[in-house]
């Protein structure tokens, strides 16, 4: 059971009123302040901050935003803006949507063994939405793609590693990194990067890398892709 301490009016002063309640090393406490300078504040001492609104969760309190453990302020749920989002710093996110557009990324990397794999799937699947109406998007795909063969032996081998692109499971874009005899100095680090576009009709679209290769006995390495979407819808 938390106690409370009484709370301090102060008439004159920088702290104007000031209220605290405690819980063994816990506190909760809140601060108004007129500043001798002209300035004011109000400040709260609290890891949450909750909001209980009868038409909300059933009235149950809700955890608005809430400090983390490492200094950064975590807003839940829904978050509208009337007006204009003016950042100083940087923005980090894995999707962003402005309504006719849409960003985001995804990649992997995959360990090839001797042998050879059917296609498969090279990280995890991107879903972009735009509101278009159900018209066409134009999809803007930069690729990065990377191979890199290892334990090669004394002398020539033979492998090919393939990288496709799938846009709602229909494969848009494929290259194939090396397909040949591989000399052991020449055969590591071997990549591209791309550019290109693609029409698709929807609001919703997925992206999916895929590789597959096929190496000779005494041939291994690993294969690295991403792809970045920007999705215009008209």
């Amino acid at each position: 059971m938390a106690s409370g301490q009484p709370i301090d009016i102060v008439p004159e002063g920088e702290n104007a009123l000031l209220g605290s309640f405690t819980e063994g090393p816990t506190i909760t406490a809140f601060r108004m302040d007129a500043m001798s300078d002209g300035t004011s504040r109000v400040v709260f001492s609290a890891s949450e901050f909750t909001l209980q609104h009868p038409t909300i969760a059933g009235g149950q309190p809700q955890t608005m935003f809430q400090a983390t453990g490492t200094g950064q302020l975590l807003l839940n749920g829904n978050t509208r803006i009337s007006g204009d989002l003016i950042v100083d710093g940087e923005i980090t996110a894995a999707n962003m949507k402005t309504g006719l557009s849409a960003l985001g990324s995804t990649g992997g990397t995959a360990a090839l063994p001797p042998g050879s794999t059917e296609w498969s799937n090279l990280g995890a699947p991107l879903t972009l939405t735009v509101d278009n109406g159900g018209g066409q998007a134009f999809p803007l795909i930069f690729l990065r793609d990377h191979a890199t063969v290892q334990n090669l032996s004394g002398f020539n081998q033979i492998g090919a590693v393939i990288i496709r692109l799938l846009v709602n499971g229909v494969p848009v874009y494929i290259h194939e990194i090396f397909n040949s005899v591989i000399p052991p100095a020449l055969g590591a680090n071997q990549g591209m990067t791309d550019c290109f576009d693609v029409g698709v009709v929807g609001s919703t679209h997925i992206f999916q890398l895929q590789y597959q290769h096929n190496f000779n006995p005494g041939l291994t390495g690993t294969v690295f892709a991403k792809v970045l979407a920007l999705m215009i819808a008209r």
